[in-house]
């Protein structure tokens, strides 16, 4: 809590009025965060969904811990979740067990965060490695990357598609190969999958129709050897922000955060070069002005 009460005492030296950029010092989660937080999402009542080393656990909208959330124990790391629309919540990472049930590195919870065992019951999950990403389609469909091979049993090299009931979707062809491993996904209109590869070549962001295969109508984005994204953000217009740990992207100097056209092109107009220290760019979002 030594950073929150230092950022109060900067806030009051400058006044008493909130600007945009300011900590929101209402939202306090005291000590209901034990561990490193890898992933957030929010509920359709403003709560707090997050997950990491520690679990998952549910904030209330002013930070604190809602105990009435019924998450149980979790043998390892949760690494990016997704709540759809109806508030369940899909989880994603390096787990094998769920509150004594085997849910291998995807499950999902109820919205009161109990397991929902209609989904991946009676299914290996994901078979070895581990889930580093999710995206969900509108139809219920649930796009899963990351390093594995093989998924309930099937063949699926780092990137698959799931049915609602967490059964895989077999039309998915998933074009990657052998060697990728993917960090990131996104949805652009049309169910189109964006995704940030890594490989022993170049790091690159490229793009999957519907059903999997290479969308060749998309201009791949190479950010070079020893970098990464690690999160893309698909704009109303269907263009895309990244961000990472990178210096180019295309040849281009763009640190940590560039923008592309919807075809994957980079952006050239975008000011959005961010000189930031060597970790670079975790997550973006963007703001009800743009």
């Amino acid at each position: 809590m030594a950073v929150l009460y230092w950022f109060a005492a900067v806030l009051a030296a400058f006044g008493n009025d909130p600007v945009p950029g300011d900590v929101d010092l209402s939202f306090d989660p005291g000590s209901a965060i034990e561990d490193s937080v890898l992933a957030a999402a929010v509920q359709s009542d403003g709560k707090w969904i997050i997950a990491g080393m520690d679990g998952v656990k549910r904030l209330n909208v002013d930070g604190s811990l809602d105990t009435s959330f019924l998450a149980g124990p979790i043998d390892d790391r949760v690494t990016n979740l997704a709540v759809q629309p109806d508030d369940k919540i899909v989880i994603a990472g390096s787990f094998g067990e769920i509150a004594g049930e085997v849910r291998n590195k995807i499950a999902r919870l109820l919205p009161d965060g109990s397991l929902d065992l209609s989904f991946g019951n009676g299914v290996s999950g994901v078979d070895d490695g581990g889930v580093l990403a999710i995206a969900l389609q509108a139809d219920g469909k649930i796009v899963i990357g990351g390093e594995f091979t093989s998924v309930n049993g099937a063949t699926h090299r780092s990137i698959a598609r799931l049915h609602p009931d967490g059964s895989v979707d077999s039309s998915f062809e998933g074009a990657l190969g052998k060697d990728h491993w993917v960090q990131s996904l996104a949805l652009q209109s049309g169910d189109r999958i964006v995704l940030s590869t890594g490989t022993g070549e170049p790091y690159r962001v490229l793009r999957l129709l519907p059903d999997g295969s290479m969308d060749a109508d998309f201009a791949e984005v190479s950010v070079g050897r020893a970098s990464f994204v690690r999160d893309i953000m698909v704009l109303e217009d269907d263009a895309l922000l990244i961000s990472g740990m990178f210096n180019h992207a295309n040849g281009a100097e763009w640190r940590h955060l560039a923008r592309l056209h919807s075809d994957g092109a980079v952006d050239a107009d975008f000011a959005g070069d961010f000189a930031g220290d060597w970790f670079g760019v975790s997550a973006v979002a963007v703001d009800a002005n743009g």
